[in-house]
This record gives structure tokens, sequence and C-alpha cells, in this order.
């Protein structure tokens, strides 16, 4: 069983698996919810938190989650993770003349916060790891993903702070973060990090539901 608030997604989901049920929905006005708690063995959570700005909106996710799991069902979790660093300062190589012009554009354009970046020279910047992250994750985007994405920002929790949100009603069973394959492949042509690593794109955590009371949701 999948649901998104996308219908083109939800086509292609359809295709792929044509054998599972999948349902039109937004979480967070999720009408006939009732009819769904706790009838699964595992819930996954997949790039979805990071589209969502609302503190209270996103604990709504978390509880939904808890709600819709069995007792001691797994909880999977997969979305970007905010740099534990994100205050360091970042030397960068600008390798082609494309990543220059994004990362002016990045900087013009990008409305969720102002960005911290420096041009040394025409091809070396430095930027705060944070935003340097929010770039890498985004800098290939084109048109309207690029255009929606200039309000959000895809690292919006540290490991340790997903942990405490998650801890509070699940037991974390297992985490790594990490960077995509394809994103790494396209970032070692663009950019050079000359002092530290890229930053970690995406983080995955696995959890089983505690059969506590859900006070810390509500």
């Amino acid at each position: 069983t999948g649901i998104d608030f996308d219908q083109d997604m939800l086509e292609t989901a359809r295709k792929n698996y044509p054998d599972c049920n999948f349902y039109y929905r937004d979480l967070l006005n999720w009408r006939d919810l009732n009819k769904f708690k706790n009838k699964f063995s595992t819930v996954i959570i997949s790039s979805t938190l990071h589209e969502i700005i609302s503190e209270p909106h996103k604990m709504q996710i978390w509880k939904i989650a808890y709600e819709l799991l069995r007792d001691e069902g797994i909880l999977i979790f997969r979305d970007g993770v905010k740099p534990t660093d994100g205050t360091k300062d970042i030397e960068v190589i600008l390798k082609t003349p494309y990543s220059k012009e994004k990362v002016k554009k990045f900087i013009k354009e990008y409305r969720n916060r102002k960005i911290n970046c420096v041009f040394i020279n025409d091809m070396r910047i430095s930027i705060k790891n944070y935003d340097l992250h929010d770039l890498l994750c985004k800098y290939y985007f084109e048109g309207d993903l690029w255009e929606r994405d200039m309000n959000e920002s895809f690292g919006q929790e540290t490991q340790n702070e997903y942990f405490d949100i998650i801890s509070k009603n699940f037991y974390i069973i297992y985490s790594e973060t990490y960077i995509a394959p394809y994103l790494k492949e396209l970032w070692i042509k663009d950019f050079q990090i000359v002092n530290g690593n890229y930053p970690n794109s995406h983080i995955l955590i696995v959890a089983k539901k505690s059969i506590k009371n859900l006070r810390q949701l509500k």
C-alpha cells in the first residue's frame, strides 16, 4: 500500500507495481486515516519530511506513522540530513562553467534562508557546510523542480536531532548517513572540496514502534 499527493508519482508507482494498492492522500489532511490504523507491519517515509516546513506538521507525520503501525511494527525513514558541522567554512573549487553559473543562480534565487558564500576567485568559493549541502543537493535541478526547491531545505535536521524526535516513541534499530551514489557522481565531476569532505546527502533510520502511550507526539 502506498500514498502520495502527486498524481504523476502515483501513476508511475501503479505501472511499476501493478499488484499493489496506491491512494491519493494528503498526509496532513488524511480524512479516512482511521481505517488504516494499526494495519501495517512496516511504514516507509521516504523523501517526504523535507517538503514540510511547519514543526507541528512534522510532528503530525511521526504521529501518523505511529498510528499506522501495529505494535512493534517497523518504521523505515529516509530523507535529507543536515550536516552536524553546518557552520564550518568549506572551500570549494568549481570545476566547470556550469557549476559556477549554478552557484551564482543558487545564491541569488534561494529563498529558504540567506546563503553564506563568498567567491575567493573566479572558480573558487568559501561556503558554510549547511549551505553547501543544499547547494549540492539541488544544483542539478532545472525548471519547475528548481523553482519549487528554492523554498525548502533538503537537510532540515541533523542525525542527532532526528534521533531525539524518533526515539520519543520508537526504538532506533539502525541508522546511517551517506551520499547517494548518483549525487556523488555529479559532485565529483563539478566540485572539488579543498578542506574537508562532501557532506552526506541522506539519512536512513530503521526503528521499532514502542508500545508505550503516544504522549510525546500529541
